[in-house]
């Protein structure tokens, strides 16, 4: 239980991404529940004292909740407690908007590459292709949407997740009541607007410039031996370390000139933090202008240029008959990323997932799938008809979908869940 002030939910998900198994338990957790020592025997982690620690963190921001204990061995023996995860990851619109845009780069970038190891991994071996016709769904298409068009898909892919996530509730509890073993299913949802003809590169509108020599690109690799979970973790952990991110990709300015705009901490609080944030790659130090005695900073561009978005798929997948699929998903949204299209919107949809579902869920899994993939054909449908009406020979821009569903009976390695799904 809980106690004290409720973290926030950009907190909670700095727990979360501070060490990479946090994100792993939460996600096989969501599916079954366990104890700590369940976990280091069937995926290790160091100890159990480690294993304990990363639950207990877990528990205290509300990420797992312990369910009941059981005696070890048919009963004889130590009691373990049992832990579920609470709910998946996802990061709304609302709570998006408060991000700083290198951060929401940088939550992208890993997230298309988690996605692209998980679907790599599954075209190599022959998971994507082994599904019958009837039971099948790995698609890329581009879509041209107007503004209400690109709302209505996005309520879609929104509705859509939600309606699965409640299916893996669902599915848990009858497999728990059932001899069924259950099956993996992993699942992909993504939507995002693709770059439009003649756009430059990152146009920071913020500060009324186009990144450049004068914001220097954000190192998405890793830095000082530091992984980029931890130094995203880093920053959402703090909030006066997020708001100092976010006011510095606004306009340059020293420490004394952030405690007199921001407030609530001391000078060295803010120096110290502007050091930190250099140090992980998120800001630049300027140095001292020629009429101004201050140290300014600077938040790093939001270029990806140094992300290898793709480097996890093996290459053994690109044999497979449905990479030319996926390989064109891979081009557009490194494309989109790279352009700046990827994020312009706040509720692109990005999220995949491994739910484990018995056969009534794996039947209502698919169904809701086949229903998204059908409303978005109509979403399409409808804005041609509106641009026609107006006398145009298309909607105004492009759109790119991603819908893939397949049995995955290795899932059990670390799912990311990365959309925004609520509006």
């Amino acid at each position: 239980m809980r106690t004290g002030p409720e973290p926030s939910y950009l907190m909670r998900i700095g727990i979360l991404y501070a060490h990479p198994i946090r994100m792993r338990i939460n996600t096989v957790l969501y599916r079954r529940e366990m104890s700590p020592t369940q976990w280091l025997e069937e995926f290790g982690g160091g100890s159990y004292g480690k294993v304990l620690g990363h639950f207990k963190a877990l528990e205290k921001v509300g990420w797992l909740r312990k369910v009941r204990s059981r005696k070890d061995v048919a009963g004889r023996g130590r009691t373990r407690d049992l832990y579920r995860a609470t709910e998946l990851p996802v990061i709304d619109d609302e709570t998006w908007l408060e991000l700083p845009l290198s951060i929401q780069v940088a939550f992208t970038a890993r997230c298309l590459r988690h996605l692209g190891e998980r679907i790599g991994d599954a075209l190599a071996r022959g998971a994507v292709d082994a599904q019958v016709n009837s039971d099948r769904l790995f698609s890329c298409r581009s879509i041209r949407l107007d503004d209400q068009g690109w709302e209505s898909a996005m309520a879609i892919l929104r509705d859509c997740f939600f309606s699965l996530a409640q299916e893996q509730l669902d599915a848990k509890v009858r497999l728990d009541d059932s001899a069924e073993s259950g099956r993996l299913m992993t699942i992909a949802l993504a939507g995002f607007e693709s770059p439009r003809p003649g756009s430059a590169p990152w146009a920071d509108t913020r500060r009324g410039t186009a990144s450049g020599d004068d914001h220097p690109p954000l190192r998405l690799g890793d830095a000082e031996d530091l992984p980029l979970s931890t130094r995203m973790a880093k920053v959402f952990a703090d909030p006066l370390t997020l708001r100092i991110l976010k006011e510095l990709q606004l306009l340059d300015m020293s420490p004394s000139q952030l405690e007199t705009k921001v407030g609530g901490a001391s000078l060295q609080a803010f120096d110290r933090r502007c050091q930190t944030l250099t140090e992980l790659g998120w800001l630049v130090r300027l140095g001292r202008g020629a009429d101004s005695p201050l140290v300014l900073y600077r938040a790093a561009g939001p270029e990806a240029f140094d992300a290898d978005l793709w480097g996890g798929i093996p290459e053994s997948a690109k044999q497979a008959p449905s990479w030319p699929v996926f390989d064109e998903f891979c081009h557009k949204a490194e494309e989109a990323l790279r352009q700046g299209s990827f994020n312009a919107r706040p509720n692109r949809h990005v999220t995949w997932c491994t739910f484990l579902l018995d056969e009534r869920g794996w039947r209502q899994v698919t169904h809701a799938l086949n229903r998204c993939n059908d409303q978005l054909k109509a979403v399409a449908g409808h804005a041609k008809k509106r641009a026609l009406a107006a006398n145009r020979s298309a909607p105004p821009y492009e759109t790119t979908f991603l819908l893939a569903r397949f049995e995955d009976p290795e899932g059990d390695s670390e799912s990311w869940e990365g959309g925004q799904p609520e509006g």
